[in-house]
This record gives C-alpha cells, sequence and structure tokens, in this order.
C-alpha cells in the first residue's frame, strides 16, 4: 500500500487502516514500547534508569535504552537513527518505484524477485 507523495495526512490514515483490516502491521514499534536514547545530566540517569528501561521496547529481555551522553547527546543520537532510517526507506521506495514502473513487475512478481549475493 504506498502513498503518493505529498497525499493529505488523511489518505496516509486511510492506508493504514486498510493494512490494519487486511492484518498488515504498520506500528509493531508502537505496541512493544519506544527505543529510548536519553541524554543530559549523567547525575539524573541514575534516576531515571529503571523508570526509562521500564517503559523502553526490549530485545532478548534487554531494555532498548540507555544513557547516551550529555545534553543534546540523545537529540543527536536520534537524528543519525532517523537519517539512516529514512535512507533505508527511500532505497526501498526507489527499488519498488523501478520495479513497477522500470520493470513492469506487479507486486506478487516483486516478491519473488532474488537479487545477485556476491562473495
Amino acid at each position: 500500500m504506498a502513498v503518493k507523495s505529498g497525499s493529505l495526512y488523511r489518505v496516509s490514515i486511510d492506508v493504514s487502516h486498510a493494512g490494519i483490516e487486511q492484518k498488515i502491521p504498520v506500528a509493531s514499534g508502537a505496541r512493544h514500547g519506544p527505543s529510548l536514547m536519553p541524554g543530559g545530566n549523567p547525575k539524573a540517569w541514575p534516576h531515571l534508569k529503571q523508570i526509562f528501561q521500564s517503559i523502553a521496547a526490549k530485545s532478548e529481555g534487554e531494555p532498548c535504552c540507555d544513557w547516551v551522553g550529555n545534553a543534546g547527546a540523545g537529540h543527536f543520537v536520534k537524528m543519525v537513527h532517523n537519517g539512516i532510517e529514512y535512507g533505508d526507506m527511500q532505497l526501498i521506495a526507489e527499488a519498488y518505484d523501478l520495479l513497477l514502473e522500470g520493470v513492469g513487475l506487479n507486486c506478487d512478481q516483486m516478491a519473488e524477485v532474488r537479487f545477485l549475493q556476491q562473495d
């Protein structure tokens, strides 16, 4: 389910609802807790650690949360994380567009595409 760039936010909401109706997960991160990247005064971390880590998502039983540095460090880490994530999403969107518009594949055909691996 693709939403054209610049579409009204309502279109995005409608598409996500359609995904939910088809049992396509659209917000699994929200269901399992956030990944937190707190920064700030290191003296505050021992007082906040239990609270933050209790609400954070877990990976292999460990919280996806740890103090990342002084003031501004959490924002910086999140910015870098988002940059990587948005780059990944852009690559997926461009590959999809190339397979759809460039090669003319439908979604079922795209699902069968396998990329070569180099040793």
